[in-house]
């Protein structure tokens, strides 16, 4: 099948390139099929609005992904250690997480609890 595909291509497609492509198109099947076993990476994440994140790792979560912490997750990042299973979460040394005590910023409020 190889020999018969490489003949039919002509001697421009080189053995290598054959081959590399034929490498590059079974990644990419593998890709699909595999969906489940994607990993979500965090690395320069500085928080934001909680209700997002809880959003974003309930999906993680659901669909089964892995998370990699591999570098600034501080705030509401942090969340993802809540949400998603400690066995699906993956930090590495580089890794730096951020905690801060809850506050309610008046300046947004008005001065109004």
């Amino acid at each position: 099948m190889i020999r018969t595909a490489y003949r039919r291509w002509g001697r421009r497609l080189r053995p290598f390139n054959f081959f590399l492509s034929l490498v590059c198109a079974a990644s990419v099947i593998a890709g699909v099929s595999g969906a489940t076993l994607a990993d979500y990476r965090i690395r320069n994440d500085y928080g934001g609005f909680i209700h997002k994140y809880k959003l974003k790792y309930a999906a993680i979560r659901d669909r089964g992904e892995r998370v990699i912490i591999d570098g600034v997750c501080n705030s509401a990042c942090t969340l993802v250690l809540g949400i998603v299973p400690l066995n699906q979460i993956c930090v590495t040394p580089r890794a730096s997480l951020g905690f801060h005590t809850a506050y309610l910023d008046r300046s947004y409020t008005f001065g109004t609890s």
